[in-house]
This record gives C-alpha cells, structure tokens and sequence, in this order.
C-alpha cells in the first residue's frame, strides 16, 4: 500500500459492543477533534444488531457523551465526526452480510485493484470470530493486499491457538 494512501474506511466489527462504545468511538471523536483523521475518512459500525443508521449514530452518540467529559465535548465536533459514521448489520459468523458490507465500500466483492482505497477492518470481537470474519471479509473482496485486518487481543488463549489464529489471518 503506497504511504499517501488514506484509508476510504474503517470498519468496526463489533461495533455496537463495549469495547467499541466505550473507548473506540471515543477515541475517534477526538481524533476527528483534534483534526488527526483524513476529512474522507469513513468510520462504519458493523454487528449482529438490526439497526438503522440514525438509530446507531444515536447510540454512539449517547455512549459518548457518558464516555467523554462535558469540559472535552464540542456539539459542532460531534455533529462533523456524525457524518462519517454509517452502520450495515452484519453477524460475524454468518458470511451473508458482508456482502452488504462490500456494497456499502463500492466493492463488488472481488477482489480490490491495487489502487483502490485501503479498508480498515477492526474486529473487536471475541477470539474465536476471526477466522471466519477474515474469511468472510477476503470472499467479500474486503481483504485485498492493500487493505489491513486490527485485532484485539488476546489473539488465542494458548501459543497454538495464537499460532493458529495467524496464519488464518495471514492468509487472507
């Protein structure tokens, strides 16, 4: 991936979940405060939950201001960062909703050419989702050689299954 390359997205798998709310999205909104992420930079929440878009930004919304300080929170800053975020339904165990993902990317769920804008894909899931996220988020077109894969960890729960959960992700 070319250095001045930006990122088009970065997706929160797991993103209606506690780690996301309570310190992912938080520490978005200052970095969009503070003037850190790319102004193109799309930040879009995934997970099992059926929601519609406002009714996400609303939760991310509310969680925030229960995360951030009043003294550290800006209305106009929150309303800018509000823009970026989106949200499509998708189960990291089930393959079906990443298509959708793609399709709300601009992907067709080939493979992306080398100069198509990088995707971030963020699991904040539990362990044992990876694989079959990255696998579903490669068969999406969503795993190409310029796009990047964040895990949370622990990644495994022994050197094996550490061993194991790497090369899934390695591989795609």
């Amino acid at each position: 991936m070319p250095q001045s390359m930006q990122p088009a997205a970065l997706v929160i798998i797991g993103g209606t979940g506690d780690l996301a709310m309570r310190m992912l999205f938080p520490s978005l909104y200052f970095l969009d405060r503070d003037g850190f992420l790319d102004k193109e930079l799309r930040v879009i929440g995934a997970a099992r939950s059926t929601l519609d878009r406002d009714t996400f930004v609303e939760t991310v919304h509310t969680r925030l201001r229960t995360h951030v300080a009043a003294e550290h929170y800006d209305e106009s800053c929150w309303k800018r960062f509000a823009k970026r975020i989106d949200y499509v339904p998708v189960d990291g165990a089930a393959a079906n909703g990443f298509q959708a993902l793609a399709k709300k990317l601009g992907r067709d769920g080939k493979a992306p050419t080398e100069d198509a804008p990088p995707v971030v894909s963020y699991l904040s899931t539990a362990p044992k989702l990876y694989g079959p996220i990255c696998e579903h988020l490669r068969a999406a077109g969503l795993a190409g050689p310029q796009d990047r894969i964040a895990v949370e960890k622990p990644i495994g729960h022994d050197l094996a299954s550490c061993r194991a959960l790497n090369d899934c992700m390695a591989a795609v």
